[in-house]
């Protein structure tokens, strides 16, 4: 029986992937309960290569084409998952393994269905350029503008979940590239689903894949596009309703 199921996404992370893997079970064989790690590849054939030899009882390494985006990434590595619990940790050890244990003990804890790490949480230990800082501030005035989330971090590459509540939110989501963050935790909102925030110690890798002009400008563009859909035509709104109906019908059938 699996307890905790850690989704990895991948794009170009062939210099990180396998000492992700590697510390990723170190820690797992550690832990009292049970947990799978789950490699999701999102179309690069390198990081595939790069991993491939380290998959394990442990460990399944999982290649989806062509390239999508880490969202997609996210979801297709969740179509994996068995464990109650499930979470979401970026490839490159931006964020050292031990974060992970705060995010499953507040899970446990507090059965709050969300947990995400967060950079202004009181206790995080962060080092990370200037220039990231100020776009990380910008993405949290336009999300608090647009949807008042009321979170600090959205964009934070760890995060829990109930499994069912992030299986569930993910079967509503459209985007799949930059804006995943931030779509992912609107409709948790949207839903009612508490959302807790944990401190992290993060220390940025920059061989990981990073941020350019393009990945800023499409991630605005995505994120006014979550906007249209829930608060325009409030497409979100619909989709459930539809998704009610359906069971209602299949429950009467």
């Amino acid at each position: 029986m699996v307890d905790i199921s850690i989704v990895v996404p991948a794009y170009k992370e062939k210099d990180n992937i396998a000492r992700t893997i590697q510390a990723l079970e170190a820690y797992a064989v550690k832990q009292p309960y049970n947990i799978e790690i789950i490699i999701a590849i999102d179309g690069c054939q390198e990081t595939f290569d790069a991993a491939f030899p380290f998959e394990s009882e442990l460990t399944s390494v999982n290649l989806s084409t062509p390239n999508q985006g880490k969202g997609w990434a996210l979801k297709y590595g969740l179509s994996f998952a068995k464990g109650k619990y499930v979470i979401f940790y970026d490839a490159g050890l931006d964020f050292p393994v031990e974060n992970i244990s705060l995010v499953i003990a507040t899970l446990q804890i507090t059965e709050a269905p969300v947990v995400i790490g967060s950079k202004r949480a009181a206790g995080s230990v962060i080092k990370y350029p200037l220039y990231r800082k100020f776009i990380s501030s910008l993405a949290q005035l336009t999300t608090f503008v647009l949807f008042g989330l009321g979170v600090k971090d959205t964009q934070v590459g760890l995060k829990g979940f109930e499994r069912e509540k992030i299986t569930f939110i993910m079967d509503q989501m459209l985007v799949k590239r930059y804006a995943f963050d931030i779509e992912m935790l609107v409709l948790a909102r949207y839903y009612g689903y508490p959302i807790l925030e944990v401190p992290v110690r993060l220390y940025l890798n920059l061989t990981s894949t990073g941020i350019t002009y393009k990945s800023i400008r499409d991630t605005f563009i995505d994120t006014l596009g979550i906007f249209y859909r829930l608060r325009i035509i409030r497409y979100y709104q619909r989709q459930v309703k539809k998704k009610k109906l359906l069971e209602k019908k299949t429950a009467t059938a």
